[in-house]
């Protein structure tokens, strides 16, 4: 992996929370991948009941000791997104940028 202090990523579908494809610590991907979906579905509706007009980006989540961030894939119509399971002590701003850039190479822009 090309950022550091991450433990695993996987490319998750939005809708089911199944992992496309993932790397590193797989069971916690796996059982994570499909709460976080939730969650991001959840968070997607509740700014379109908003009016918010805007995109989610990303969502970082802190939880037991880990830093979650989940980046939606935008040239998918947030059908994907991408999440990564960091350390406590990750440069979280960075692991923002380079997913960005990892996201924005998927979709080739």
């Amino acid at each position: 992996m090309e950022i550091d202090g991450a433990l695993g990523c996987a490319l998750v579908d939005t809708q089911t929370g199944m992992c496309l494809g993932e790397r590193g610590i797989q069971s916690d991907l796996t059982n994570s991948a499909r709460k976080y979906a939730e969650l991001l579905r959840g968070e997607l509706r509740a700014r379109r009941n908003r009016g918010e007009q805007g995109a989610v980006e990303d969502l970082v989540l802190p939880g037991d000791g880990r830093q979650h961030l989940l980046r939606v894939v935008s040239g998918w119509s947030g059908a994907m997104f991408l999440y990564i399971l960091l350390d406590s002590a990750a440069d979280i701003e960075h692991a923002r940028r380079r997913t960005a850039e990892i996201a924005r190479g998927m979709v080739g822009n």
